[in-house]
């Protein structure tokens, strides 16, 4: 409706509506249109009912979905086993406002691209940490406190280097369906070309597949009841290929997902697998495509990881990451056992409740 009492725009008409639209208050696919209406348009005209109107200018409601890094640091541009680092590789977080609080990606602990000077692009810095956004002001000055630092003369991080793919040798030959729920104890099985891979590692177990092609996990994976009581019974699994792709309808991933490129080529792991066309690795998704949230609990490496899912990030659940990359403690007591010093045990010294945050 038209407003009187509205800022002039000249002596003969007046602003149509002040208010700011927040895209954050619409849904998706809604479009938000405004116009210009226009009263006593010329100096003769008497008629003050009469308006100009204006063409609608319009957009459609879009969405960036979120993606939260738990438990481990995030690197990029660093290089996997004899694939070189990315010096233009930068760490880049998008965000949105509603009611004065902030929303978007965050990583928990470090951020890193280390080959390009520890450039990093955040949001916050990371303070989005939460389900009802950031209320203040990011103090940019902490960043002396963290990995962004790499000039001062002491503490800051160290120099890149690549970082060293886990070998586990190679084992008996698996077919191209692999369900772990068949596989108790400790197996290493190799598969030549492509697999799919679904089903639940029987408790206190440790799966290896390495596959020469693509690994597509066509079901979740997941970790069956046990009680631990040393690090010898955790469970764990390790899929190690060119290229692994999720499939849109898993949520819950408990593995290693390593994608090692060989001859130029691979290393890409990808969070769905819906609509793919050609060119860059988005398009063609919609709300409704990839729209389940997917958990990833364990250590992700790959020359390109391509972020496909769509939940979340919408007016009722603005918080709600679409992707949870979750590199949990157990990741690190089971490594701990194939290290060459593999009778170390890795003890807590002093717990403190202060992590870093970007």
């Amino acid at each position: 409706t038209f407003r009187e009492n509205k800022k002039y725009l000249d002596s003969h008409t007046r602003l149509n509506d002040t208010k700011d639209i927040n895209a954050a208050d619409a849904k998706v696919g809604d479009m938000i249109c405004r116009i210009v209406a226009i009263k006593d348009y010329n100096y003769k005209h008497t008629d003050g009912n009469e308006r100009r109107i204006s063409s609608p200018a319009c957009v459609t409601v879009t969405k960036l979905p979120w993606v939260q890094i738990w438990g481990g640091d995030l690197r990029v541009g660093n290089g996997i086993g004899a694939a070189s680092g990315n010096g233009d590789a930068q760490i880049v977080t998008l965000k949105t406002t509603k009611d004065g609080n902030m929303y978007g990606s965050w990583a928990e602990y470090g951020m890193m691209a280390p080959q390009n000077g520890g450039k990093i692009l955040s949001a916050t810095g990371g303070v989005l940490s939460g389900r009802r956004g950031y209320g203040g002001d990011y103090d940019r000055s902490k960043d002396s406190l963290a990995f962004a630092n790499t000039t001062t003369p002491a503490g800051r991080w160290a120099p890149p280097s690549n970082v060293k793919v886990p070998s586990f040798g190679r084992g008996a030959a698996a077919g191209t369906s692999i369900d772990v729920g068949s596989f108790a104890g400790h197996n290493v099985r190799t598969v030549n070309g492509d697999a799919t891979i679904h089903g639940t590692l029987p408790g206190s177990s440790t799966l290896v597949v390495e596959a020469g092609g693509t690994v597509t996990i066509d079901g979740d994976l997941k970790y069956g009841a046990t009680t631990v009581d040393d690090a010898t019974k955790l469970s764990q699994l390790v899929i190690k290929a060119k290229n692994i792709v999720v499939r849109h309808n898993v949520k819950e991933v408990n593995a290693w997902l390593i994608a090692q490129p060989t001859g130029g080529s691979g290393g890409v792991i990808s969070t769905c697998d819906e609509i793919r066309h050609v060119g860059a690795y988005f398009n063609g998704l919609t709300a409704e495509t990839c729209k389940e949230k997917l958990t990833i609990n364990g250590t992700i490496m790959a020359r390109q990881l391509q972020l496909r899912r769509t939940f979340g990030a919408e007016k009722d659940n603005l918080a709600e990451a679409a992707e949870v990359l979750n590199q949990r403690a157990d990741v690190f007591m089971w490594g701990s056992r194939y290290n060459k010093n593999n009778d170390l045990p890795i003890t807590t010294a002093t717990t403190t409740e202060a992590a870093p945050r970007f």
